[in-house]
């Protein structure tokens, strides 16, 4: 019986402390509920005392700056003349005088002593409105001794229809007679939007209240409270808390009473009450009661948990006496068996021994091996993946040879170390998921070395795999390829950018220009074409030479780099010809601001070496798609409008339009007819006379070639001989020329004159490549029995310009074959007086610019004196042409002309016409 009462004891001592447990948590969860309660009942409290006293002061200053005003009124109203206190007009005077007016929350008005309404400060009509019945006028026709300012009841304006309250004074004259009352309605709206902007919550409710108990403004329902008697709502303090409050605020599932304070205006019959409700007490309570019940559930579990765990374990210590004696038994079992295990673990470990020493050797063999590789050989682990990769565990003598590291600077760390600003993070990205694959891959990076320098280095990467598959370590076989890439670099370079600028070449600007074709042919915007030709350049680079025309080129490209955006595009397409691509265009103005800083920083002077050299820019611009979107047909139309700029006047840029394009096509046809014009017999010399001016006889004649088109008639030379110029026929024609002038010249000297000359004009170009074909041309004359002095070869200025060795030698060998040098269009060009004589020029040709406003005393005459006396003194004769009138003539027979030709003479014309010229006139005089 012993036992069993023990253990009924054990058990009741286990029940009774487990009821105490719960009982003090209980206490312990009620007292801090109702504690917490109490102090946000307090901190409510404290918020309306401060709350109530801050919106009193607010208001009470309101009312203090309006009874200032009242209480001027109210003097100056007193001291009004006698006669000034009964005039309407005196009265709104001084209220309108008073900045009233200036005020949009209240007005004044003056109340006779009778109760009737006299003026206002604005423009309501008071006048003649009884205000006896009203409280405030009551007060202060009653009391007579009381001057200070009172609050009347708050009620609608009998005038204004307002919700107002009215702050008044008494007015009274010098004698203390009652003269009236002066009063400001005032909005009652103003003080309750006043109060709507003040709450700080929306459970926060303040009111202004008349001591009659009449609400004047409250936040909020303003208009619903305006008049409504406040006095049910007492203005003591709040309670202090209970536990039958909180009980009450659970009931009604709200925050309990509110806290409110109530303060008057002092001097005024005004009171200010504010209400705070406990911010968020009821939730607080939810919240407390809950977390206090599941503090007693858990106590509770505890405590039961506590007590079974008390009870059960008597038995458990029977249970666990019994469970001993069987685990000693299976110890001895287990021993036995474990020691049997070790034995075989023991042969075991003996096996694996042997097997790591020959597992040694061979890494000791292979770390032999790939000491001696030319590649860079790296090992990482394969965990962990940090942000940089896998820690490094091996690398080679090459690896440390290339990169300068020992093995000792990159082992346990990752290969992040070889990377810089330079290595490309899109491969690095895709290397990093194909590690976390576990896949091998090849990929190219720049790495850098341990002294900050770049190289380039082509990997593979490889997983090795246990005999489970699992991937154990990386293997990173590297190779330099720093050498190839530069290779390659070159290459792509040599291919697309132009060596002496560094601009894209033609090839790459083609490419970026069809794709942006295509790419405003998705998007629907526009591109402008650039076609830039620098002008003169070939003069300053046959002057200064190559190497200034290099240095030209090259800041001429910087200054068009600085002209564009960067996502224009500028490039250099062959020669002294640039390109420029302009992207996102919304109007044309942009083209025009782009093209105009071109000229003006074209034109700006280029200091090369010692040299100050100046130049300027024609521009060609076409738009894309508006002339075009194929890239062929906008390069042509550029170039076509650059050409047109040029023929302009140069320093200047021209847009594409489609006449440019029937000009290019109707140039191109006439250049096609051009090279079959001379075999079907298309042209025809004309002649016109070259007179001696001294004796009136035709002495000379100048052949001038014409084509007479099967269907387009007569073209001019100064269209089709530029055409000739640039496709290279110009070298035919002027052989052709060379044969018919020569067998022209030798009839006519058999039958008119020894003598006679004809000249023919020879381009700079035929002097071009294999150059005049001289042989031929003596030849030509020796079969025609006639002397070279019989033609008179015309060059022009423009020749003296590149006077190279090779032209210098053709002309001298004309002229050792006898042939006569005359220089063309003298003075309008550039002219070397030393080349005059080195060359040996026999004539020099006026132009006739200078003779066609030829007068007396004029500027043309004095030019035109001074060529011919600086001719004759080199010895060289002067012929004038584009002669019109016979006082040309005769001005220039004065002055010592030697020949003259032009239209006074007669115009060119056949060789047949020309014949009978010489026989009918034997002498021309003017």
């Amino acid at each position: 019986m012993r036992v069993p009462y023990q253990y009924r004891m054990y058990k009741r001592r286990v029940f009774y402390a487990c009821g105490f447990v719960i009982a003090i948590s209980l206490s312990l969860v009620a007292w801090k509920i109702f504690s917490s309660y109490i102090d946000r009942e307090n901190i409510a409290r404290e918020q309306s005392r401060t709350f109530v006293h801050a919106i009193e002061a607010h208001v009470f200053h309101s009312l203090q700056l309006i009874d200032l005003s009242l209480l001027g009124f109210s003097n100056a109203l007193g001291l009004l003349p006698p006669a000034e206190q009964v005039s309407v007009d005196a009265i709104k005077r001084l209220l309108s005088s008073n900045g009233s007016l200036a005020r949009s929350d209240y007005w004044v008005l003056f109340i006779d002593a009778n109760g009737r309404g006299v003026a206002a400060s604005n423009d309501l009509s008071v006048a003649g409105t009884d205000y006896s019945d009203r409280d405030y006028f009551r007060v202060h026709k009653a009391n007579g001794a009381a001057k200070a300012a009172y609050v009347g009841e708050p009620d609608f304006g009998r005038v204004s229809r307002k919700r107002v309250f009215f702050l008044s004074r008494r007015v009274e004259d010098a004698a203390g007679r009652f003269l009236g009352v002066i009063a400001a309605p005032i909005e009652a709206s103003r003080i309750a939007s006043m109060f709507r902007h003040a709450r700080f919550r929306d459970d926060v409710v303040i009111k202004l209240v008349h001591e009659n108990g009449k609400t004047i403004a409250s936040a909020p329902s303003f208009e619903e409270n305006f008049t409504k008697d406040a006095r049910h709502a007492s203005h003591r303090g709040p309670e202090k808390p209970t536990m039958s409050t909180i009980y009450s605020a659970l009931v009604s599932h709200g925050a309990g009473k509110p806290a409110s304070a109530s303060r008057p205006i002092d001097g005024l019959p005004l009171i200010v009450t504010v209400e705070v409700f406990p911010e968020g007490n009821y939730q607080a309570l939810i919240t407390d009661i809950k977390a206090g019940g599941l503090i007693i559930l858990v106590v509770i579990a505890l405590a039961v948990t506590t007590a079974h765990f008390a009870i059960t374990s008597v038995d458990a210590v029977t249970r666990s006496r019994a469970a001993i004696l069987k685990a000693e038994r299976d110890v001895e079992i287990r021993v036995t068996q474990r020691t049997a295990n070790l034995h075989d673990a023991n042969r075991r470990l003996q096996d694996e021994v042997e097997e790591r020493k020959e597992a040694a050797e061979r890494l000791t063999l292979f770390e032999k091996c790939l000491a001696q590789l030319s590649d860079m050989v790296m090992i990482t682990e394969s965990y962990p993946l940090t942000s940089g990769g896998p820690r490094i565990i091996f690398v080679n003598n090459a690896f440390e040879r290339q990169t300068g590291y020992d093995s000792d600077d990159v082992l346990g760390r990752t290969p992040r170390i070889l990377q810089g600003p330079r290595t490309d993070r899109a491969e690095l990205s895709r290397i990093r998921d194909c590690v976390a694959r576990h896949e091998a891959l090849k990929a190219e990076l720049i790495n850098y070395r341990k002294d900050g320098s770049e190289y380039w280095v082509e990997m593979e990467i490889v997983p090795v795999r246990d005999k489970n598959g699992e991937c154990t370590q990386f293997v990173s076989i590297q190779r330099d390829i720093t050498d190839r890439k530069s290779a390659l670099d070159l290459i792509w370079k040599q291919a697309n950018i132009d060596s002496l600028t560094g601009l894209p070449n033609r090839q790459m600007f083609t490419a970026h220009f069809g794709h942006q074709i295509k790419s405003v042919a998705r998007s629907g915007g526009r591109l402008a074409l650039m076609f830039l030709d620098l002008d003169s350049f070939k003069e300053i680079n046959d002057v200064y030479g190559h190497d200034t025309g290099d240095l030209l080129l090259q800041e001429a490209g910087n200054r068009l780099k600085a002209c564009i955006r960067d996502c224009d595009f500028v490039g250099r397409i062959g020669g002294d010809e640039f390109t420029i691509l302009l992207t996102d265009l919304a109007s044309n103005s942009g083209i025009e601001r782009v093209a105009q800083e071109i000229l003006a920083v074209m034109s700006r002077p280029f200091q090369l070496h010692q040299h100050t050299v100046f130049i300027s820019a024609s521009i060609g611009v076409t738009l894309c798609p508006d002339d075009s979107s194929v890239p062929g047909d906008l390069f042509k139309n550029a170039d076509q409008a650059m050409y047109v700029a040029k023929s302009r006047g140069r320093n200047q840029y021209v847009y594409f339009d489609q006449q440019m394009q029937e000009q290019a096509q109707t140039k191109m046809r006439t250049a096609s007819d051009l090279r079959t014009a001379l075999s079907r017999g298309e042209f025809e010399l004309y002649y016109q006379p070259i007179v001696n001016l001294a004796n009136g006889h035709v002495e000379k004649a100048e052949a001038l070639i014409r084509w007479k088109h099967p269907e387009k008639g007569m073209i001019s030379p100064a269209t089709f001989i530029p055409l000739a110029e640039d496709t290279g026929t110009i070298v035919s024609i002027g052989d052709w020329v060379f044969g018919e002038a020569a067998r022209t010249v030798a009839a006519w000297r058999s039958r008119y004159r020894p003598d006679f000359q004809v000249s023919i004009n020879v381009s700079p170009v035929q002097f071009k490549n294999s150059g005049i074909p001289h042989k031929k041309w003596v030849a030509t004359l020796e079969s025609l029995g006639t002397t070279g002095d019989g033609i008179v070869v015309e060059i022009t200025e423009r020749l003296l310009l590149d006077v190279e060795d090779s032209v210098r030698r053709q002309l001298l060998m004309l002229r050792e074959a006898g042939m006569k040098m005359s220089l063309d269009d003298f003075g309008t060009g550039y002219s070397s007086l030393s080349y005059l004589k080195k060359l040996n020029i026999d004539f020099i040709k006026i132009d006739q610019s200078f003779v066609s406003a030829l007068a007396m005393d004029s500027e043309d005459m004095i030019l035109c004196e001074a060529m011919i006396a600086m001719a004759h003194k080199l010895g060289l004769k002067v012929v004038a042409e584009g002669i019109e009138t016979a006082a040309q003539c005769s001005l220039l027979r004065t002055i010592g002309c030697d020949f003259g030709q032009g239209y006074h003479f007669s115009k060119p014309v056949r060789a047949s016409l020309f014949e009978e010229l010489l026989q009918s006139h034997s002498a021309l005089m003017a």
